[in-house]
């Protein structure tokens, strides 16, 4: 996940997620059972992968009271997922799997419109860091230096060039 975020950086990486969650619902209207698990087991790690780049992206952006955003953030999610489990089935009775799939597919929209408009993405080579705890090495799109990122207030305290 760091190296895909540092590579692409925060916002690209989550744009690409939602496009790879969407392909994935259109994969369950496949009248096939094999399909079907490979496209909910596609949007399920794309769940997770949009969540967790997402709680980063509010511990990294909050100037101050990041424990406090970070939790705000967490409710907001797990209220959000109990109407995310609750709008479809009702779509689902009304209208049959389609209907659930065109909602959700809204929804993916009007998060990937919130990324692309309210995500600023940093100019720099590398869009983020990462924890001490979890040092990774990454290849910059400039092909001339190695960056290790140490959180940091911000990304330029942090590089390091090797």
């Amino acid at each position: 996940l760091g190296r895909a975020i540092a590579w692409l950086g925060r916002r690209a990486f989550v744009l690409c997620v939602l496009g790879v969650w969407a392909c994935g619902l259109l994969i369950t209207l496949l009248p096939s059972v094999i399909a079907i698990v490979a496209g909910l087991a596609i949007c399920s790690t794309c769940g997770i992968l949009t969540q967790a780049s997402s709680t980063s992206f509010v511990a990294m952006t909050a100037k101050t009271g990041t424990s406090a955003a970070v939790g705000l953030y967490v409710t907001s999610f797990y209220v959000g997922g109990t109407f995310g489990g609750y709008l479809p089935g009702l779509a689902y009775e009304a209208a049959g799997w389609p209907a659930s799939l065109a909602l959700v597919l809204g929804m993916l929209a009007i998060m990937a419109l919130i990324v692309s408009t309210a995500w600023r993405q940093s100019g720099h080579c590398f869009a983020g860091s990462v924890s001490i705890e979890n040092l990774v090495f990454v290849a910059p799109r400039r092909p001339v230096a190695i960056g290790l990122y140490l959180h940091r207030s911000t990304p330029e305290d942090a590089h390091v060039t090797l």
